[in-house]
């Protein structure tokens, strides 16, 4: 029996106190992708399930970020033990990385379910638009199964 594989791109939340998905939902990811963990702890779906203690913002290399995205020792990770595993998109693109190691791992599996929360980073955005751009130059087209 094959497992469940479900990505969640959560894109509308990009203010404080603005939600979509259920703080549950977001908790019970394998994987959360943020764009930027300091963005993503004030703002967007990371930011409800982080303030009521469901998710710790996991570094794939060790330790837990804080609020503003800076690295606490490796044990406390070990210590907290819940939520999904935290990257920044950035982080999971860089093969060979840690991030990229821990997401891979995640992704290996039957079932898992990744969570994209992404608050607007206007140079992540751009840089996506010029791909698409690019492709739809090229004549590739853009392909979805929705």
């Amino acid at each position: 029996m094959l497992g469940r594989q479900v990505l969640i791109l959560a894109i509308g939340a990009d203010s404080i106190g603005k939600q979509e998905l259920s703080t549950c939902l977001v908790a019970s990811a394998s994987l959360l992708v943020v764009d930027s963990r300091v963005q993503c702890s004030e703002r967007g779906e990371s930011q409800h399930a982080l303030k009521s203690g469901l998710i710790d913002f996991v570094c794939p290399g060790g330790g837990v970020a804080d609020r503003m995205g800076r690295g606490e020792p490796a044990e406390r990770a070990q210590e907290s033990g819940h939520g999904p595993l935290v990257c920044e998109i950035g982080e999971c693109c860089v093969k060979g990385g840690s991030a990229w190691s821990a997401c891979a791992g995640v992704l290996s599996g039957d079932s898992w379910l990744v969570v994209f929360d992404s608050t607007g980073v206007a140079v992540q955005d751009v840089a996506i638009a010029e791909l698409a751009m690019g492709e739809l130059r090229r004549g590739r087209g853009l392909k979805s199964r929705l």
